[in-house]
């Protein structure tokens, strides 16, 4: 297997031993962009090869010279010392151009006024230029990381079908072997949705876990960043070495046998689980609830499950986080891109139609019921955060909900594909044209439902893909945790994912 397959952590492993250079990394990851990118269309930039190559030389030389290990075990700069990394074209840099998902239209005309100004690297970049991580471009981005309109960016999986959005770019980075990890961000579902779609691990963060400086903000009051990787053992030792997680037994991370000798003792009496159907299960596909049902099936037999359904206060959330989403979309814009002051874009504003629009919707939903939305969003934080031992709260201690990812496989990039793949006959002949056996649309990044709840709420949350659908497109499965319990979520993930994985 090429090395832009392996994991962080079989990379980690090999790079520390020096049977791999970064170079050799490098120039592995560049030749899948190079073989694939005419057809997936994920970067938005990529960084010059001999640039690359040069500042892996420079951690090449840094490793060889560093005889001792840290007092956290590792030699070099951290964990992911040499390791590519993609940014979603949201996040900004010193160094590389951050166009924000926009149409070089766009782009030129800002270029020519003074809202125009050079970027410096947002905090999490800096964090990831200290750990040593390799930063190979820009992914796409819908447009200002909001519009729902399908990207250019195509699903690896079967390039007629959408990647999801709006981090369409670092997921099908990762999914296609571009890149061993990349950032995305995540306002309703932008992080779990296009994981799902692609079949691999989303992991989108509490809010405030990681900082949000020089993140070009879509709705501050919930925006949060995540990671896609292929291995759910990626995500511990990537946000201890950029420091959002403390770096205590990071080190046991790295051991081949330290994780699956512990799983028996992580079973029945600790992992423990809240099966939430939500009050949209009759949207979804019958391919997709027999596959979660066969899931949970199966984790029953192994851990604690329970079924859990919603109080009515946490399906409003769900209901009405666009009051939330557009209302503050539309203050961002007003600031950063001088709406007019009737709340409109300029008629020779270069923007799609669906960002065009935001004004106006947020403008029906009006900022009273934005504030009501709020209110309750916040108030079932602290429902969530109270263990129901206690007799008003949703969760057990240590708990975590098991639920839907998406509304179905990943829908066609425009309605011309689906006419293409039915005349074709590469649509099942079962499901045959009916449309809502997608996770959206045909023509947009899909359905947000299943997602944005949990967004609002501030809750991390992984997808974990459980198979394929009938047009052997991924599907996935969601657990969210109570926000601020990351580490205990990504844990628990392991666990699930290892038992998932027992015959």
């Amino acid at each position: 297997m090429e090395c832009n397959w392996q994991s962080v952590v079989e990379l980690s492993q090999e790079l520390q031993s020096g049977k791999i250079t970064c170079k050799e990394l490098v120039e592995a990851c560049w030749r899948r962009i190079q073989e694939r990118e005419e057809q997936i269309h994920a970067w938005a930039f990529l960084n010059d090869k001999e640039t690359l190559l040069q500042e892996a030389q420079v951690l090449d030389t840094e490793l060889q010279s560093c005889s001792e290990q840290s007092a956290s075990g590792y030699r070099g700069r951290s964990w992911i010392h040499g390791i590519p990394v993609a940014l979603k074209d949201i996040v900004e840099t010193e160094d590389m151009p951050t166009n924000y998902g926009c149409s070089p239209e766009y782009i030129s005309n800002k270029q020519r006024t003074i809202a125009h100004k050079k970027t410096k690297d947002a905090d999490l970049v800096k964090r990831l230029k200290k750990a040593g991580a390799i930063i190979l471009g820009k992914t796409v981005s819908t447009e200002f990381g909001v519009s729902m309109d399908a990207p250019v960016t195509r699903n690896p999986n079967n390039i007629s079908f959408s990647p999801g959005g709006s981090s369409s770019g670092s997921a099908a980075a990762v999914a296609d072997g571009m890149v061993p990890f990349a950032f995305g961000a995540q306002t309703a579902g932008s992080v779990i949705r296009p994981a799902a779609f692609c079949g691999i691990f989303g992991y989108k963060t509490s809010y405030e876990k990681l900082p949000l400086d020089g993140i070009r903000p879509v709705a501050p009051s919930i925006d949060a960043l995540g990671v896609f990787v292929r291995s759910l053992e990626d995500i511990p030792i990537i946000m201890k070495s950029i420091g959002a997680w403390n770096e205590e037994g990071i080190d046991t991370v790295l051991e081949d046998t330290s994780f699956s000798s512990q799983v028996t003792t992580l079973t029945r009496d600790n992992l423990l689980l809240a099966f939430c159907k939500t009050p949209f299960w009759d949207s979804l596909p019958e391919y997709y609830t027999k596959a979660i049902l066969r899931t949970v099936d199966q984790l029953r037999v192994q851990a604690k499950v329970r079924d859990l359904v919603l109080p009515e206060p946490f399906v409003t959330v769900f209901e009405n986080h666009s009051h939330v989403m557009l209302w503050e979309v539309t203050q961002v814009f007003r600031e950063l891109e001088q709406l007019e002051k009737d709340n409109r874009w300029p008629a020779g504003a270069t923007v799609g139609q669906f960002v065009r629009s935001i004004p106006q919707l947020a403008h029906n939903y009006g900022e009273d019921a934005y504030r009501c939305v709020l209110r309750t969003a916040s108030l079932l934080r602290q429902v969530m955060k109270r263990p129901a031992e206690e007799g008003d709260g949703l969760l057990y201690r240590n708990e975590l909900i098991l639920c839907p990812s998406t509304s179905g496989e990943a829908p066609p990039v425009s309605q011309e594909a689906v006419d293409s793949l039915e005349s074709s006959g590469t649509l099942s002949p079962v499901l045959g044209s009916q449309r809502a056996s997608f996770g959206g649309k045909p023509g947009t990044t899909g359905d947000s439902l299943f997602q944005r709840g949990w967004t609002l709420l501030h809750c991390p949350a992984i997808n974990i893909p459980i198979g394929r659908g009938p047009r052997g497109l991924p599907i996935g499965i969601q657990l969210v945790a109570p926000a601020g319990e990351d580490e205990h979520l990504v844990h628990s993930a392991q666990v699930l994912t290892t038992l998932l994985m027992r015959k």
